[in-house]
C-alpha cells in the first residue's frame, strides 16, 4: 500500500513534563483493564507512543499496526480502501478494538469487526496491543488479543498539515485548555486524496485509469470536571465522515464510478471515576454507532449498527502492585435488523508474590440469545537475571455471534465460538522469542 504524503509543515506544542512523565513511569491500561506499570505485565504487551508514529511517519492505524510482531495486514487499494488485520493468525472478529476503553465494531455486518480503515490516527496517544486470548478481562471477541487506541488527553497541543502525490492533503489540530476545576480538548482532522486505482487491467500500469479517492473528517472533543480531588465526571464525543472510491471486480471495469462507501462513525461516552486512597472505580455508559451505504452499478444498500454499553468496575490495591478488581456490565448489539444484549461480571486479581508477577481472571458472560459464556486467564512473569525475564500466559477466549448471524440462524442451538491459547515468551537485552 502507498502512503503518498509528505510533511510540509508541523508544528507540535508539548505540555512540559508530558513526555518525560510516560518515558519514566510507561503505565498500560489493557492487559488487565486497570493501570500497571509495564514492567508488572504478564501478557505479551506493544505500546505505540505518538512520539513514534510521528518519528517513524506512518499514516494509518493499519500502518503503526503492521510493525507489531504477530500482526500482518492485507489492503484492497489505497487509503480508506477494505482492510483485514490478522494477529497471531486469527482475523478481525476475533480481535477486540477499543478507543478509550470502548468497543468499536460493525454490528450490522456479518462479523464483529471494526472499519479499521476508517479508524482516525490524528488523534491517538498510544495505541496498546496485548495478544492470546483475554476474554477473561475484556470478553468477547478478544480470543486473539486486544488492540487499545487510546486518545490524546488535554494539556498538549498539535497542528499539521501535510501534502503529497496523489493530490494528497492533509489537516489536523489538536488544541486543549486545562482550568481550575477541570479541563477541555477539541481536535478536527481532514484528509483528501484523488488516490490511485483499485483495480486496473491485466498488462496495464493503471496510470489512464480512473482513480479512486478517499476522503475523511474527524472531529471530536472531551470535557473533564473534577468536582473534587477524589470524584471526575468526563463527557467525549468522537465523530469521522468518510467516502471511499473503488472498483468492483463485478462488473470488471477499472474506470467504473458507480462504486463507492460511504460510512459515518459516532462514539460517545460519559464516565465517572473515583480515587481515594487505595479505592478506585469507574461508571461509564457509552454508544458507538455506524452508519453506512454501499453504492453499485446495482444500486445503493445501506445498514445500521449500533453498540450501547453500561459498565462499572471497582479496584482495591491492598499492596504496591497488587490489586483485586471487580467489573460487571450489560451490552446491546444492535445490527441491521435483529439485535441482543448480553450481562457479564468479571474478576481480576494482579498481585506480586516476592519477585513474581502473577494474574488471575475469571469472567461470566450471560446472553439473551444464545448460550453463555465462562472464559479465563492465567499469567506468571519470572525474573531470572539482569533484565532476563520468563513469561507464561494461559487464557480462554470466545468469539460472540454478529446480530447478522443472530438473525439468520437457529439461535437455540447458536454458540459462541470458544478459542484457548498459551505463550511462554523469553525476554532479555532488548528482545523476546515467544
Amino acid at each position: 500500500m502507498r502512503i503518498p504524503l509528505t510533511t510540509v509543515v508541523a508544528a507540535t506544542l508539548l505540555a512540559s513534563g508530558t513526555l518525560k512523565a510516560e518515558t519514566l513511569d510507561p503505565i498500560v491500561v489493557t492487559a488487565n483493564n486497570t493501570a500497571q506499570p509495564l514492567s508488572t505485565v504478564t501478557a505479551p504487551t506493544y505500546v505505540i507512543t505518538e512520539e513514534e508514529i510521528a518519528e517513524k511517519g506512518w499514516e494509518t492505524v493499519a500502518e503503526v499496526l503492521q510493525h507489531v510482531p504477530g500482526i500482518s495486514i492485507s489492503h484492497s487499494g489505497g487509503l480508506g480502501k477494505t482492510t483485514n488485520i490478522y494477529l497471531r493468525g486469527l482475523s478481525s472478529n476475533g480481535i477486540l478494538f477499543l478507543i478509550d476503553g470502548q468497543m468499536v465494531a460493525d454490528p450490522s455486518n456479518t462479523t464483529l469487526a471494526p472499519q479499521i480503515e476508517n479508524l482516525p490516527l490524528s488523534n491517538v496517544a498510544r495505541i496498546e496491543v496485548v495478544a492470546g486470548p483475554q476474554s477473561g478481562i475484556w470478553g468477547a471477541n478478544a480470543s486473539g488479543g486486544v488492540i487499545h487506541i487510546i486518545t490524546r488527553k488535554a494539556g498538549a497541543n498539535h497542528f499539521a498539515v501535510k501534502v503529497g502525490s496523489e493530490n494528497t492533503r492533509q489537516f489536523t489540530a489538536h488544541l486543549s485548555k486545562r482550568f481550575q476545576g477541570g479541563d477541555l480538548s477539541v481536535y478536527v482532522a481532514s484528509l483528501d486524496t484523488e488516490g490511485f486505482t483499485a483495480l486496473k487491467l491485466y498488462g496495464s500500469n493503471g496510470s489512464g485509469d480512473e482513480k479512486d479517492g478517499y476522503q475523511q473528517t474527524d472531529l471530536g472533543f472531551k470535557v473533564g470536571i473534577d468536582a473534587d480531588q477524589h470524584h471526575r465526571f468526563e463527557l467525549q464525543l468522537d465523530k469521522t465522515a468518510a467516502q471511499a472510491q473503488f472498483d468492483s471486480a463485478f462488473p470488471y471495469d477499472p474506470n467504473s464510478t458507480a462504486d463507492a462507501n460511504e460510512r459515518n462513525l459516532l462514539n460517545k461516552v460519559a464516565r465517572y471515576r473515583y480515587a481515594k486512597d487505595a479505592l478506585t472505580g469507574t461508571l461509564q455508559i457509552a454508544e458507538y454507532t455506524i452508519d453506512r451505504t454501499s453504492y453499485s452499478a446495482y444500486g445503493p444498500y445501506g445498514s445500521k449498527g449500533n453498540l450501547t454499553t453500561v459498565s462499572a468496575k471497582l479496584g482495591y490495591a491492598y499492596a504496591p502492585s497488587s490489586h483485586i478488581q471487580m467489573a460487571g456490565g450489560n451490552q446491546r448489539i444492535q445490527g441491521n435488523s435483529d439485535a441482543y444484549w448480553h450481562d457479564w461480571v468479571g474478576v481480576t486479581h494482579v498481585h506480586r508474590l516476592g519477585s513474581l508477577s502473577l494474574v488471575e481472571a475469571l469472567r461470566y458472560d450471560n446472553y439473551d440469545r444464545f448460550k453463555d459464556a465462562t472464559t479465563g486467564k492465567l499469567g506468571i512473569k519470572v525474573p531470572l537475571f539482569g533484565d532476563m525475564h520468563l513469561k507464561a500466559n494461559y487464557g480462554t477466549g470466545y468469539n460472540a455471534p454478529s446480530a447478522f448471524q443472530v438473525g439468520y440462524q437457529n439461535t437455540q442451538t447458536l454458540k459462541p465460538e470458544k478459542v484457548e491459547g498459551w505463550d511462554i515468551a523469553l525476554s532479555g537485552l532488548g528482545a523476546s522469542l515467544t
